[in-house]
Formats: structure tokens, sequence, C-alpha cells
């Protein structure tokens, strides 16, 4: 009997270009193209009526060409069947597709809330973070560089309905010595230079909500005050013998988990304890490449006043295949150039991108499990791995172990012989 897979691990492509939404989850044999009869139907003249065959094995599936005219491609390499893993890129004709966990029905791509874009996986991130916010719960925001901290914290000033300003504070631009005075504000004559009173970021984001960006920044001693302001809900600036309410939705933002901070003795345990109550991961442009399409084509039509321009499909495929290490932000910057430097194109292409991304060390893509270019499968390899699926209760991941060959090797050791069907395994268990 085959162990049923969770719902929120079961791989599934999810077709992200020139559409966005349309699934394929096959729980047996799935044959994919443009003719109406397929299981999945991708319309489009490069497309074959019957394009690739995608069947379930284990938890994971492999995919088959089936003669195609144009062939199917999976991280940038053309294959006759493969293995596909969380991550991988698919490509048939005109359509690009990400292989992604947990979805099993249609998705959707647009605004999760003002300013702030995402496909499913990001939406449902913030679901919990959302609910918080509407309750006044303080919030940390963890990502790289570029992943949306502050759309995210302007959504939950959004979401949280509160009366007051959105406030957003650099820490790490404030002067050690001026923290406290610019958080929670000081009297005239507090201190040298001080020729005005100041509010202070707290009392200016009351009934609102402030975001402490990069807040590891924060001196010990501020950071002890800080703790204060969240435990009794006031503050008391610099010159000053009386404490002002404030009522606040705090969110911190870094780009280092929280346990790291304090193991490193940048944080306060007890700050740590107080403020990271749910902390809300951003991951990576790479970790979901489903959405990078969609924003592209969003940066690309914004940049054109508008209107969408025509995007080739090989490379909406490359660009779900880069690293990104600017994430969201390097991804528009790129989108705004090209049509900026080639608004008279008819189609963007590779040809369109900056010197940099088109050279050498860019243009061949990484090879990923699914593409190692082993050459030695032999039809006695193959015998002794139908052996061991035989002694292994036909598990392709026991099966590889015993040989000492990774799982998706042994998908294409399968895969290159001749008249065998990938979910013929799906059979044997």
């Amino acid at each position: 009997m085959r162990a049923k897979v969770p719902e929120d691990e079961r791989p599934a492509i999810l077709w992200v270009f020139p559409e966005y939404g349309q699934i394929t989850a096959p729980d047996r044999r799935w044959v994919v193209g443009r003719a109406g009869s397929c299981n999945t139907v991708l319309p489009g003249s490069r497309v074959s009526r019957e394009h690739a065959e995608i069947s379930p094995v284990g938890a994971a599936f492999g995919i088959r060409d089936l003669e195609s005219r144009n062939g199917v491609s999976v991280n940038g390499q053309r294959v006759a069947a493969t293995a596909l893993v969380n991550g991988d890129v698919v490509r048939l004709g005109e359509w690009v597709g990400v292989v992604v966990p947990g979805i099993s029905e249609a998705a959707e791509f647009g605004e999760i809330a003002p300013g702030l874009l995402g496909g499913p996986r990001l939406a449902a991130e913030l679901m919990t973070a959302r609910k918080l916010a509407e309750k006044g719960i303080p919030l940390v925001i963890q990502g790289a560089t570029g992943t949306g901290k502050e759309r995210v914290a302007r959504a939950l000033h959004a979401w949280s309905k509160r009366k007051g300003e959105y406030v957003g504070v650099n820490c790490a631009a404030i002067p050690g010595d001026l923290a406290e005075a610019e958080l929670f504000g000081h009297a005239k004559g507090a201190y040298t230079g001080a020729d005005r009173p100041r509010l202070g970021y707290f009392r200016q984001a009351d009934q609102g909500t402030l975001l402490l960006d990069e807040f590891l920044e924060l001196a010990p001693r501020t950071q002890a005050k800080l703790l204060r302001v969240l435990e009794e809900n006031e503050v008391q600036p610099l010159g000053e013998n009386r404490a002002y309410p404030v009522n606040v939705l705090v969110l911190a933002a870094t780009q280092r988990p929280l346990a790291a901070l304090v193991d490193a003795g940048h944080m306060r345990n007890d700050l740590v304890a107080r403020l990271g109550v749910y902390t809300i991961q951003l991951p990576p442009l790479s970790e979901r490449k489903e959405d990078v399409p969609a924003l592209f084509a969003y940066f690309a039509r914004d940049q054109a006043g508008g209107k969408t321009p025509v995007i080739d499909p090989e490379l909406i495929e490359w660009l779900c295949m880069q690293p990104w290490p600017q994430n969201v932000r390097e991804l528009e910057w790129l989108a705004r150039a090209m049509v900026a430097l080639h608004d008279d194109a008819a189609c963007l292409t590779f040809e369109h991108l900056p010197p940099q991304y088109r050279n050498p060390s860019n243009t061949a893509p990484p090879l990923s499990a699914t593409s190692d270019p082993d050459t030695g499968d032999t039809r006695e390899i193959f015998e002794k791995l139908m052996k061991a699926l035989d002694e292994n209760g036909g598990v392709i991941v026991r099966a590889a172990e015993a040989l000492g060959i990774t799982r998706q090797k042994a998908y294409r050791i399968l895969g290159k012989q001749p008249g065998f069907a990938l979910d013929s395994l799906r059979r044997r268990r």
C-alpha cells in the first residue's frame, strides 16, 4: 500500500505563465497538452496536443515527454523523462510551471494588501499575523534585504484598522546616544543641543503602528527602556518626570533569527520574549519562484504605464531560476530597466537583459539534482534497480539507497528505458 502524503507536503505543478493559477497535482497517470481531452489543458501554438505525461511515484512524481514537437524543459534543460522535486521549473512550449508543495486547488496571485503582492503561499504565511495585528500583538518580521519587510509592515498596519499613523524607523540610522530621545521623546534642554522638545516616535505613532527596522542596533540601555514601554504601555521622555500613555502596534524587522541575536549578545532575552511572540518568516524570492513571473509582469506593466509588454516564455523560465540576492527589490529594478531601455521591443527576451545578467556566469542555469549529466546508466543498472525495488516494496527512495545512488538518478535510469512507464511503480506497490 502506498503511504499517504500529507496535503501540506504533496507536490504539484503550479502553472505561472502565461496565466497564473492552474494546478497539476496528479494522483494517477496525467496527460498535459493542448487537446481538450488532456487532464491539464495548456493552450498554445508551441504546445503539442499530448505534450507530456506526469505520474506520481511515492511522495514525488515524474514527467515524460510524449514525443512533443518542442520538448519538455526542466530547470532550463531539455529532458526525455525525469523526476520532479520542489522548486523545479518546468516549461512546455509557452507555459512555465513551478513545482510547489501544499497547493491542491487553483491559486491566485494578486494584491494581498495595498502595495503587497504575492501568491497563495505568502498569503497563507501572513494569515496568522493579520489576526495578531488586529489585536495589537507585537510582531517580528524576519527576512533578507529586499524581501519586502516594510511592505508587510504597512499591510499589517492597514489590517489592524488603527486610527493613528504608520511610522517607520531605521534604528541603524539613529546615533546610539540619541536613540532614547528619538524613540521616547525629550524635553527642551534635556541634553546639549536639545533646543526644543521632541515628541518621539512612540508618541507620534500613538493609536497607530511603529516599525523598528534593524532593531538589533539598539543599545542594551535602550532595549531595557523599550521593554518597559511594551510592558507598561507608556513612555517617559528624557528630562521629564511624567509618563505618557501610548497605544502602539509595535513591529520589529530583522534579517537574522531572534535566537541567533540573543546568543550573539545583541538582544536581551526578556525583550525577545516580549516582542517575538510570533515571527513572520519572509522567504527569499529564490524560495518562492512561483511568484517571479507575475511580479516581473506587474513591475514591467507599471513601468510601461499600464500596458503589459509581451514577454518571451524562455525569459520567464530563466528569471524563475535566478538566485535574486536582492530579492523582490532586484527583480523590480530589472523589470523597470528592461522596459525603460526597450520600450519599443515587440517582445522582451533574454537578449534585452543588461550585460551583467547575460554574461556566461549567469546564462547557464545551475545543474540541479534532476539534471546531473551522468551518462553511465546501463541495462545492468536498470535490472539491479528493478530488483532493489522488488526487495523494498516498490519504494524508490529505499531502492536508491540500497544501490548507493540518489533518488533523482534512479528516476533518470527508469525514464531512459524504452517502454517503461513511471506510473508502473505505483501499480507495483
